[in-house]
């Protein structure tokens, strides 16, 4: 989530609540002692995607409690390694990992029902909308840190 993001829903948040942010445009969260959490970036519109990425992170996020807090760096992932469109299916991939509500394949069979005609269309698309959910899952994984324990 992006600085006003976080600045709107941080009233909702629980101790037991999971917040992802985008660590690509904003600075980590300040965490007191019983906070532990995700971080994650807002999603813009692909032809805004440059300018946020590379700009310094903003001010630091600050949710008052969570239960985890993680920052993920998906907007630069996406720029570098993926395309801007599917930043949002990096995210995607992320909250399906930490939040192990859906199992991943499952998410990949919505995919591919959701948006047949594309993939069909464009065979490379869906490989690039399957790289992107993995690479989510991948960066939840490697960016995860749970308090008192080892990352």
């Amino acid at each position: 989530m992006s600085h006003r993001a976080v600045e709107r829903t941080k009233s909702h948040l629980a101790p037991n609540t999971l917040f992802i942010y985008d660590s690509s445009s904003i600075s980590p969260p300040e965490i007191d002692d019983k906070t532990i959490g995700v971080h994650n970036w807002d999603t813009v519109a692909p032809e805004a995607f440059a300018d946020q990425v590379g700009n310094k992170p903003g001010k630091p996020i600050q949710p008052p409690q969570a239960l985890k807090i993680v920052g993920i760096p998906a907007a630069q992932v996406a720029k570098d390694e993926l395309s801007p469109r599917v930043f949002n299916i990096i995210i995607l991939g992320t909250i399906i990992a930490a939040s192990q509500i859906l199992n991943p394949e499952v998410v990949k069979k919505a995919m591919e029902q959701k948006f047949r005609e594309k993939f069909a269309d464009k065979p490379q698309l869906a490989e690039l909308n399957y790289k992107a959910f993995a690479r989510g899952q991948e960066l939840f994984k490697k960016h995860v840190v749970t308090k008192g324990a080892d990352r």
